[in-house]
């Protein structure tokens, strides 16, 4: 906040007042310390720590402040709550895993049994709310309640439990690591150790498996490729991060540029979301950061393209060679097509008419729908949005995937509105999919793909 968040011209980062810098400040420890044996894993830099140390010897204030208190058992709430919700939402691990886990790794600690007690009963109490076996609704459904519910309990009982507590019944370790002046602060008063044995539990279940180590992996080839990128060609950074512009506009005389550089390229690419880390990656690698697999369409624009050649669920370079031989020999009499070879969430149907939209759906594949006349759901809807009427799971479908059928719809209406104007129809095939990595799991987020349109 104090470098990279440039707001002024006349200085570096935010004009913030000592209140708020402190407020951030969990850990008010240098890198090295005399006090401490070993190098700090959490820190801040040398600078920012003299900075605060002379404002907080001249004010008399002590660290760690209130707001940072607050806003550290906030973090802690979130470790447990949230990113377990987000876990149990994404499939990484089941409920009873964590529990079993739980279990585990606490079964000789007194204090930590009486916690896996505590998240028992919660884990029951969700379930109960969630519908567990009442036959009120789907699996699909009773999960996405669970999810909510195991989190919104832990979230409340742990915000209940927050007290002022002795400095040495947080953590034996807890002055030296945070470098606290006080001797209570605001701290969990009994469950303590749920908070912390979930985080822990958490993160080791997380990394346990093997789509986490999968994706680890290829981010850290991916961050090694931007750190070497930006290091070789600095023009590509943001004029704010490159070393000898800054220096320049700072009147940082004394600053050694090359090791000032080095930490702006980490500063930059830390700064990155995911996504943006990734198209960044792709744009100057040319490469697929996902590896996906690809399929290979073709048709023609005379003579029949039932049994054209092409090529199903390969990986990028197999494609590419395919699609170029193809291209070769149909030319200017046709097109070849590529795109992401797909697993299917949810498919079926869009039967389009002048006056109403018909959706029918089935679990995973359009196959289970045409060839083995499954049917998990039939709506029937106005343009307006209005559901006429049902059959089968009323539930099937999100909020948010419906109103993307329905959207599409009114697209295909305005395409083949000739055809319903004279008492035809559209029927549409489409799928919430993903794309599938080369070991044939599914990666990325779920899209929406139509791959059959005709008119009836």
């Amino acid at each position: 906040m104090t470098s990279l968040e440039r707001k002024k011209p006349e200085y570096p980062g935010l004009n913030l007042t000592y209140r708020t810098l402190l407020s951030v400040v969990k850990y008010f420890k240098r890198r090295k310390d005399s006090n401490y044996s070993s190098i700090n894993s959490k820190f801040i830099y040398d600078d920012d720590y003299n900075m605060l140390k002379t404002f907080l010897d001249e004010s008399d204030i002590k660290v760690r402040t209130l707001d940072v208190q607050i806003v550290d058992l906030a973090d802690e709430i979130a470790y447990a709550a949230h990113d377990l919700e987000d876990c149990l939402r994404a499939k990484a691990f089941t409920m009873d895993e964590i529990l079993h886990e739980y279990r585990k790794e606490y079964h000789k600690d007194s204090k930590y049994q009486e916690s896996y007690i505590i998240l028992k009963q919660l884990t029951d109490e969700a379930r109960k709310n969630a519908g567990y076996c009442t036959g009120k609704s789907n699996s699909a459904e009773f999960n996405r309640l669970f999810e909510q519910e195991i989190s919104s309990l832990i979230i409340n009982t742990l915000i209940n439990d927050i007290d002022f507590v002795d400095i040495e019944d947080i953590d034996d370790n807890f002055k030296i690591k945070t470098g606290t002046q006080n001797t209570r602060e605001l701290g969990f008063k009994n469950y303590a150790k749920l908070a912390d044995g979930l985080k822990n539990i958490i993160f080791k279940c997380v990394n346990q498996t093997n789509d986490v180590y999968y994706y680890e992996q290829r981010g850290k080839r991916l961050l090694h490729y931007l750190s070497e990128l930006y290091k070789e060609h600095i023009s590509l950074l943001p004029p704010e991060y490159r070393a000898k512009e800054r220096i320049e506009q700072y009147d940082l005389k004394d600053c050694d540029d090359k090791l000032l550089q080095k930490r702006l390229i980490c500063d930059y690419i830390s700064g990155m979301m995911d996504g943006y880390a990734i198209s960044t990656y792709e744009k100057y690698s040319g490469k697929s950061f996902d590896n996906i697999l690809w399929t290979i369409r073709s048709a023609v624009n005379r003579g029949n393209d039932l049994n054209l050649p092409r090529l199903v669920g390969k990986t990028a370079d197999e494609a590419k060679i395919f699609a170029d031989e193809l291209y070769k020999k149909i030319g200017n009499n046709g097109i070849v097509a590529f795109y992401p070879y797909f697993v299917a969430h949810k498919s079926g149907t869009l039967s389009i008419s002048y006056d109403n939209i018909i959706v029918e759906a089935v679990n995973k594949d359009l196959w289970n729908l045409v060839t083995n006349q499954d049917l998990d759901v039939s709506l029937s809807y106005s343009y307006d949005g209005i559901l006429l009427s049902y059959h089968g799971n009323k539930d099937f479908f999100e909020q948010d995937e419906i109103q993307q059928l329905l959207v599409n719809a009114k697209k295909a209406k305005s395409l083949f509105r000739d055809t319903l104007i004279e008492g035809g129809s559209a029927l549409l095939e489409w799928s919430f999919a993903s794309s599938c990595d080369i070991t044939g799991k599914a990666v990325g987020e779920q899209y929406l793909v139509f791959y059959e349109a005709r008119t009836i």
